[in-house]
């Protein structure tokens, strides 16, 4: 959102207010624009339903906006405005068992009624296009897919920036994303530990597990880590600085991202921008956005993803084939790039004169 937001700002064709909480005014600090901060906190989840669904549509009317853009899957329902919403994968989610089963109700009945509302709805990939048709029995013409830019590669690479070359990585095999179920670490850990008996011989790289630790989750984790003999070489870092993901992505050997349900896939956009080869799951919308630069397997089949790991680490030809589509595929995400079609969807609900 930041990036989206600073590269919009910096096209200078439109005037845009944000609204934002007390809570993460900080993260849009450094973004150029005017702001309106809603001076509490939204942490509590009744609070940011009800400064959702009222407060912003009072200041809706205060300013007047020709439009309000709702970057998250449930918007304003009562707002006065024509609204645009970017529609992630919240749904998806949903059906994959994340959240409470209170939790699971609201998503789905407010984004169906969020889609309704909509003027036009901004998708993040034909994945998550196709699969609001199906579920929700949206117009296909109402939709836009909109890629995502760059992430954290993006963003943080100085202009002198190179990608360091396979031999000069000394990190290891990289996952990052929450621990949810659906990301499928249990598949990732079973299958790292398969690659580690194939290959006694050989040394195998670490494994390191970036992101958010969801609760109830890291005892399941610790429990296969213990049964398969892998406590020595798995590393469960948590959530991480920009910085200091910056620099796992460039020392990094390989990403493996085994999730059974995303809508994009971030991650693997930022291993390929910094020449990181990736492994994924052959599911969601994983080999839309890595296309030809990844190898792709069945996240059920241990054996499958174990022989892709291998693959991507041991055989030199493949690998450097998957560097160079990798580094092809990941320029062409771009922030610019998504604040111009942004912009496009924006005035095509804008009033003419806008």
């Amino acid at each position: 959102m930041r990036e989206l937001l600073r590269n919009i700002r910096e096209k200078k064709a439109v005037d845009s207010v944000l609204i934002c909480s007390k809570s993460n005014k900080d993260l849009f600090s450094d973004v150029c624009i005017k702001k309106v901060t809603i001076p509490w906190e939204t942490t509590s989840r009744i609070v940011r339903v009800l400064t959702q669904q009222i407060v912003i549509p009072l200041i809706s009317i205060k300013y007047k906006p020709d439009l309000l853009f709702s970057p998250v899957d449930v918007v304003p329902l009562l707002n006065p405005t024509p609204i645009v919403v970017c529609l992630h994968s919240s749904h998806i989610n949903v059906e994959s068992g994340y959240g409470s089963i209170l939790q699971r109700i609201y998503l789905k009945i407010f984004t169906y009624a969020s889609l309704l509302r909509a003027k036009r709805i901004i998708v993040i990939s034909n994945y998550i296009s196709s699969h609001t048709v199906r579920i929700f029995r949206i117009r296909e013409s109402k939709l836009q897919v909109v890629y995502h830019g760059g992430g954290i590669m993006q963003s943080k690479k100085m202009p002198n920036w190179r990608p360091k070359r396979f031999e000069e990585r000394l990190g290891g095999v990289l996952f990052v994303g929450t621990t949810h179920f659906h990301k499928r670490i249990d598949a990732l850990l079973y299958a790292y530990a398969l690659v580690k008996k194939r290959n006694r011989t050989r040394s195998l790289p670490p494994l390191s597990l970036v992101g958010s630790i969801i609760h109830g989750t890291l005892e399941r984790i610790i429990e296969i880590v213990d049964a398969e003999g892998i406590r020595d070489c798995v590393y469960i870092l948590g959530q991480v600085s920009d910085d200091d993901l910056f620099n796992l992505f460039n020392d990094s050997r390989l990403l493996v991202c085994p999730s059974e349900a995303e809508g994009f896939g971030l991650p693997i956009v930022e291993a390929m921008q910094s020449a990181l080869p990736v492994v994924a799951s052959n599911r969601g919308a994983l080999p839309e956005i890595g296309s030809s630069a990844a190898i792709y397997a069945d996240p059920d089949d241990i054996s499958q993803l174990a022989d892709a790991i291998e693959e991507a680490l041991w055989n030199d030809s493949r690998r450097e084939k998957m560097i160079q589509a990798g580094l092809v595929r990941g320029a062409e995400f771009d922030w610019g790039k998504t604040a111009d079609k942004t912009i496009e969807v924006w005035k095509s609900v804008c009033k003419p004169e806008v």
